[in-house]
């Protein structure tokens, strides 16, 4: 005996068959792709301007600490190189803030202090005599005192500098609020 096979349709009407996907251009996955290059985008320029206000101030202060820690205690005098990698993160620094046009460069004590500096690293860089570990780490206590000068004014999020929260007044005041 043979079975007959069941159809979940009537015989003799005629079914209609849809098509799996719609003629045309699907745009939901356009229009998803386009969101996600305008997202990355968005991101990358994010970062790098994160990266121009946190990341070269970091740097900076960095390469100073790394300058400090490259000279031994035994040393009397400093080599002409290490002066050298002085001046060029002098130079380094320098162009950084005129190419952001850093707010620092306009006041006059700032000013003073970075000019007084380059005095300082272009003689002794350029001088014919030796140039001792005291004077070459009084000069690099002077770049950092000019990068602290310079941190208060690099700051791309300063209002969020006062907002002091304190992990036992924020535990206060959730404690309060659940009473």
């Amino acid at each position: 005996m043979v079975e007959a096979v069941k159809t979940p349709f009537p015989v003799g009407e005629l079914v209609d068959i849809a098509p799996l996907i719609a003629p045309g251009i699907d745009w939901s996955v356009w229009l998803e792709t386009a969101f996600w290059i305008l997202a990355g985008l968005l991101i990358l320029v994010f970062l790098l301007y994160v990266m121009g206000f946190l990341y070269r101030p970091f740097l900076f202060k960095w390469q100073l600490v790394r300058l400090q820690k490259d000279v031994s205690a035994h040393q009397t005098t400093i080599s002409k190189s290490e002066i050298a990698k002085l001046y060029h993160w002098f130079i380094h620094y320098q162009t950084w803030l005129s190419a952001t046009k850093h707010p620092a460069m306009q006041v006059e004590t700032f000013k003073a202090a970075l000019h007084d500096l380059r005095e300082g690293i272009n003689v002794s860089c350029f001088s014919n005599q030796s140039v001792s570990r005291e004077t070459y780490l009084d000069l690099i206590s002077t770049a950092q005192s000019i990068l602290k000068q310079n941190a208060q004014f690099s700051a791309p999020f300063s209002p969020l500098k006062e907002l002091k929260l304190r992990f036992k007044n924020v535990k206060n005041k959730v404690a309060a609020w659940k009473r």
